[in-house]
């Protein structure tokens, strides 16, 4: 039996979390240490693809085997799966095994704070629509992408701790139940799963901590359904949208030309010759601004720094909920 690990992770955490879960499946503690390549528990790999980069994505080709367990992780953007990444997912997986269901999965979702929306029920949708088993699923905080005034110091040790707890309910290894996750409690919720174990008297659906989110089943997931969902639109003081689509990033006149940040973007849509040339869509994901050496890429759109400003309002560290 194979784990499979396939994320998109501009800014790392998405991998963080998913290297979590992967860690609970191979039991290698509680504070979501990587899994590379080698023995999870009997199975015989556990394969990694990170497909953030678009040549990663080009070469990428996973042929489903009977028995594997899938774990596919994605960022939320505007509370949905990044629209330009949906091509991606739903040619995820070849394999005759899909057919009858013979492949389970574990969709995950990293959100900045505000709200994962309905995105976790769109990437479940997807894998369950392409033959995948939805055996567990998760959603997890982590530092926004914009800001790190925003849920900044996510995911810590008691998320991954918590990541790797779902890793462990995924395999049946450990069960949904009231307890708890460094010290820190936990909520659940009781509901009728078929097939799952009891907790006093009723079936255990999901688990809560400080806002990361277990679920057991495809049927639980929170989300509306694919013809009620839209995605968030930011919005002025004055309620007035704000357009984030034409938000690109520019550049300072100290750029070293070094060609890292098109290395880097994820989307690809940075000149290699000329930085200063924005080639393709932007997905606002902060990379090229993050990673730059001598801080030479910004964003000065009104709108988007109003949004990052009413964001780190609003959401801070993450740990309540906003509208």
């Amino acid at each position: 039996m194979r784990v499979v690990k396939i994320y998109f992770s501009p800014t790392g955490n998405t991998k963080k979390i998913v290297d979590a879960v992967a860690s609970g499946m191979a039991g290698d503690g509680v504070n979501g240490v990587g899994v590379g390549i080698g023995d999870v528990k009997g199975r015989e790999e556990c394969i990694d693809y990170d497909v953030t980069l678009p040549q990663k994505r080009k070469e990428f080709a996973y042929s489903a085997m009977a028995g594997d367990i899938v774990i596919v992780g994605m960022p939320v953007y505007a509370g949905r799966i990044p629209n330009l990444l949906l091509p991606f997912v739903n040619g995820i997986c070849t394999g005759s095994s899909l057919h009858n269901k013979m492949v389970k999965a574990v969709p995950i979702v990293t959100y900045g704070g505000r709200n994962y929306d309905d995105a976790l029920i769109e990437l479940a949708d997807i894998l369950d629509g392409n033959g995948f088993d939805i055996v567990a699923a998760g959603a997890f905080i982590a530092e926004h992408s914009f800001s790190n005034k925003i849920c900044g110091s996510l995911p810590d040790n008691g998320s991954l701790s918590f990541a790797a707890k779902l890793g462990r309910i995924a395999i049946g290894e450990e069960r949904v139940g009231i307890g708890d996750v460094n010290g820190v409690g936990v909520s659940i919720g009781v509901g009728d799963v078929k097939g799952m174990g009891k907790e006093g008297g009723k079936y255990v659906w999901l688990e809560e901590f400080r806002r990361n989110e277990i679920f057991v089943g495809k049927q639980n997931i929170k989300g509306r359904r694919e013809e009620e969902r839209v995605y968030y639109k930011p919005r002025f003081a004055d309620g007035s949208p704000i357009n984030m689509l034409k938000v690109k990033p520019k550049t300072k006149e100290n750029c070293l030309k070094c060609g890292l940040c098109a290395k880097r973007c994820p989307m690809g849509s940075i000149s290699a010759t000329d930085p200063t040339i924005i080639t393709g869509p932007c997905i606002k994901c902060n990379r090229c601004v993050r990673e730059c050496k001598v801080g030479a890429k910004y964003f000065d759109d009104a709108g988007y720094l109003f949004h990052v400003w009413d964001l780190e309002m609003r959401v801070g560290n993450g740990y309540n909920p906003v509208k």
